[in-house]
């Protein structure tokens, strides 16, 4: 079983195959498949910038312009028509929306846009409840004062998805949005907090309690602004309560996974844990630059002395670990293994390659608390658990682009190189589920295929190379294109599927059983971005399905259920445009 690696972001103080020959990539074919049913559901123009909530809805850009480069030197997102889409009906929302500045809320009723307004941009809204889907009703909810930044960048949703925490620009404000709170059942702006405040720090307990940082903003002479840590329920906030103050001149702040307990250090390095229901505190450390609250609702604690000295302690229990001076970068991030008694950190980080000289210890009472260096230049955004190896990425190149993707033993013993030149971030893994083969109906895979184990499944870019001429209409795409890769070990050679895909464009279906991908990619002035056929390749010998003819294709959504959205913006089969795929 595959299992995500815990990477815990340090909050910063404020200064089965033959391992020779590779995997047979086995015939896929039409056995047993059912033919795709392919439908184009958009405008018949170019298009960019999908956005699905899984295969229910897409939003997209129609006819999109190429964003231009401020007097202050930000290049800003191409601006288009935006549609919307399900499987069958397609409406256009707005002009003058921003790339990504449009999304779906939690609850799947309405579908969130940024479009052009006065001095910036206005949030709105639109019904996209189905299955009946019709004509949706627009609303307008914040008038101006938005960016034209991704919309979910910053701004968020409660854990409970009633509210949406977001920054809105005073009028003739350029740089700090104040803090704003939507009623998402009455669509409606409920609070707001000025001064620049959504610039601060803001997160919420499960219950939708907020804890957030606030300046004093104070105007008179002589009286300089304090910063504070405050806590307010959001329901109770609406009905007239005043925030509560926790503590003054907070740099760092955390809320563990109990969903209760705010670890928070102030300006002189004290730690201090916050109980928001028994409303205690305790002084938990001292010196302290970086923390993070662990893997677990009861952490365990680490964090980073001003010495670099590095500390492990269970929450309000003694240290279990503690290692010398000059230990750890301060920007290392925290990695846990899965059962949480292993610890992986760096020395030596750069943030801009996303690398460092990774280090791991066994935490004590397993361990013997003795950590010892993993590999150097190794990627601190690829950790991939899969049975009981970890898949990273080592000897990352000079531009933080592409590694060699190496498996080993969790304690980093007995490597084994797959692949050269794969992406940071590039790894995607699925585990084949098995197949319940119905009684009545189309069959999706063959007849003892529910008594079948599948082995992990991986496929990656390799000898990828970073196109250094074209630039993608959409400035948020990869410029990497490599030979696409899979394979089905974490000690044997992948297999060459592909050699031309573009990166982002490579996606297993929910049920493990088929990866989808762009393949033979070149690039296009049309659509200003690298374009493909749709190919479909099975993972497990046996289990297939026909791809249907596609071309011009850029970008891909989630499969979900044998159905995805496709955006190809100049087929030539068929015509241009968003397309819906049922197979």
């Amino acid at each position: 079983m595959r299992l995500r690696a815990l990477i815990l972001p340090l909050a910063l103080f404020s200064f089965g195959c033959d391992d020779t020959k590779g995997p047979d990539l086995f015939d896929a074919g039409s056995d047993f498949s059912v033919g795709p049913q392919l439908t184009h559901v958009g405008a018949s123009t170019i298009t960019c910038c999908m956005v699905t909530r899984g295969a229910d809805f897409a939003l997209y850009l129609a006819n999109p312009v190429a964003g231009v480069t401020d007097a202050k030197g930000r290049v800003h997102p191409p601006n288009g028509e935006l549609h919307v889409s399900n499987a069958f009906t397609d409406y256009k929302l707005a002009d003058n929306v921003a790339a990504y500045a449009y999304g779906f809320s939690p609850d799947g009723r309405w579908a969130m846009y940024a479009q052009k307004s006065k001095a910036n941009y206005s949030l709105n809204f639109a019904s996209v409840e189905g299955p009946d889907f019709k004509q949706p009703v627009l609303q307008q909810v914040v008038p101006d004062g938005l960016t034209d930044d991704p919309l979910f960048q910053s701004n968020f949703f409660s854990p409970s998805g009633r509210y949406f925490v977001l920054g809105v620009l005073a009028a003739k404000v350029t740089n700090t949005p104040d803090l704003h709170i939507l009623d998402m059942r009455s669509l409606t702006d409920v609070y707001a907090l000025t001064n620049g405040a959504f610039a601060y720090f803001e997160t919420f307990a499960p219950d939708d309690t907020l804890v957030f940082s606030n300046s004093t903003a104070s105007t008179v002479p002589g009286t300089p602004s304090v910063d504070g840590l405050y806590v307010v329920n959001v329901p109770a906030l609406i009905g007239g309560a005043k925030p509560s103050l926790i503590d003054q001149r907070v740099t760092l702040t955390q809320l563990m996974g109990d969903g209760t307990s705010v670890i928070y250090v102030r300006a002189n390095g004290d730690m201090m844990l916050f109980d928001l229901a028994q409303k205690y505190f305790v002084k938990l450390a001292s010196n302290v630059i970086a923390l993070s609250t662990g893997p677990q609702k009861r952490g365990p604690l680490v964090w980073i002395g001003s010495d670099r000295s590095l500390h492990v302690a269970p929450k309000l229990g003694p240290e279990i670990l503690t290692l010398p001076p000059n230990s750890i970068d301060p920007m290392s991030p925290i990695v846990f293994a899965p059962d949480g008694q292993r610890l992986y950190y760096y020395q030596h980080v750069s943030v801009q390659d996303s690398n460092g000289d990774m280090y791991t210890v066994k935490l004590p009472p397993a361990g013997n608390g003795q950590p010892h260096l993993v590999t150097t230049r190794g990627s601190t955004v690829d950790f991939d658990f899969v049975q009981d190896r970890l898949v990273q990425i080592r000897n990352v190149d000079g531009y933080g682009a592409t590694g060699d993707m190496t498996s080993m033993l969790e304690d980093g013993a007995s490597p084994f190189t797959i692949a050269h030149g794969v992406p940071l971030g590039g790894i995607q893994s699925a585990n084949p589920n098995p197949i319940t083969v119905p009684t009545k109906g189309p069959r999706f895979g063959p007849l003892d295929l529910g008594t079948f184990v599948a082995p992990p499944v991986f496929a990656n870019l390799v000898n990828t190379v970073r196109d250094t001429t074209n630039m993608p209409l959409d400035i948020t795409q990869s410029l990497l294109v490599g030979a696409l890769s899979f394979g089905t070990s974490t000690t044997g050679l992948e297999g060459v599927l592909d050699p031309a895909v573009h990166e982002g464009t490579i996606r297993f279906s929910d049920d493990g059983y088929t990866l989808a991908y762009v393949g033979g990619v070149v690039w296009d002035d049309n659509a200003s971005n690298y374009v493909g056929t749709l190919r479909f390749f099975g993972t497990v010998p046996g289990v297939g399905t026909l791809a249907p003819k596609l071309d011009g294709v850029a970008q891909l959504g989630p499969i979900v259920d044998r159905a995805m959205f496709v955006n190809a913006p100049v087929a030539t089969v068929s015509a241009p445009g968003v397309y819906f795929l049922k197979f």
